[in-house]
């Protein structure tokens, strides 16, 4: 996994689309070429069949995370009931957090599923149901949904977030902004708005850390 020596990378597909990679070290020679395609297009198809599921529920939150903060949910019954079948309960309210990433040094790797994966495991270390997702602009900046039951779950979500991506994404710079609680879970859609005020105050003034409103 660290790249050693010997170790040959192969991108595993399916119909053309990139399902993950085989790492390989052969003990005394490559196998042929044959071979090879035929191992990997087993593997990628596995590969695929395991994740559909996985990936099919983190689409759905996406899904109704971009609904609940652009507005598109004007019932509240439907938007908690929407919520919870995802295991995010809004009952209380949510606060709204982006967070954004900057390499400090060009770089080649595609970092940008890494800032998805640190700050959504962050977030759900403080609160179990918050959702993660990229804003559909920039993949370089993630949305946090979190659901926020006293009011100041959203702070220590902040702050568990900043320690996993200095943690994880060494290197890196960070401008994080997060709304005040909303209490009426259809008023997220203005924490939203609150949150990417925030985040772009912080990038303005990098010596401000975190931005609250």
């Amino acid at each position: 996994m660290r790249g050693g020596e010997n170790v040959r990378t192969v991108e595993l597909r399916v119909a053309e689309a990139p399902v993950g990679q085989l790492r390989m070290r052969t003990r005394e020679r490559d196998p042929d070429d044959s071979m090879l395609r035929l191992v990997t297009t087993l593997i990628a198809s596995e590969v695929e069949r395991v994740r559909a599921p996985e990936r099919a529920s983190e689409e759905a939150a996406t899904s109704f995370q971009r609904a609940v903060l652009t507005g598109q949910i004007d019932n509240r019954e439907d938007l908690l009931a929407r919520g919870k079948e995802l295991g995010t309960d809004l009952a209380a309210g949510g606060t709204v957090v982006v967070v954004r990433a900057h390499p400090r040094t060009p770089t080649e790797d595609d970092w940008r599923p890494r800032l998805l994966a640190v700050g959504g495991r962050g977030a759900r270390s403080i609160a179990s149901g918050a959702i993660a997702a990229p804003t559909e602009e920039d993949a370089g900046e993630v949305i946090l949904l979190v659901p926020d039951a006293d009011g100041e779950t959203g702070s220590r979500v902040a702050a568990a977030v900043v320690r996993e991506l200095e943690s994880g994404l060494p290197g890196f710079s960070f401008a994080l902004g997060r709304s005040r609680h909303a209490i009426d879970p259809l008023d997220l859609h203005r924490a939203r708005n609150e949150a990417l005020l925030a985040a772009n105050v912080v990038e303005g003034d990098p010596e401000a850390g975190r931005a609250r409103l």
